[in-house]
């Protein structure tokens, strides 16, 4: 059981151009996608990488695959702080 305020789950997509092809040639690519979800009570922020059976699986699995999809894990600092920048500019 998790006794942290949960924020708001927040998609987060990366995408790409290839570095084997003229890059003014190309548009970028959806790459990846994970969920951020802020925790309200300590600041922290915490990162899912979706597993089997969700819909981001199969995206995610061609471009990277880590073997420990379907988790959530803390965000490092570096990425907390990036992810809040952005959220604020946003909103």
């Amino acid at each position: 059981m998790s006794l942290r305020r949960q924020g708001a789950r927040i998609p987060v997509s990366f995408y790409v151009k290839y570095a084997n092809r003229p890059l003014a040639s190309q548009q970028e690519q959806l790459a990846y996608v994970v969920s951020y979800e802020p925790d309200l009570a300590d600041g922290a922020g915490y990162v899912y990488l979706p597993g089997r059976g969700d819909t981001r699986y199969a995206l995610n699995a061609r471009s990277i695959f880590r073997g420990r999809e379907g988790y959530w894990f803390r965000a490092s600092d570096a990425w907390n702080e990036a992810a809040m920048r952005l959220i604020r500019e946003r909103h």
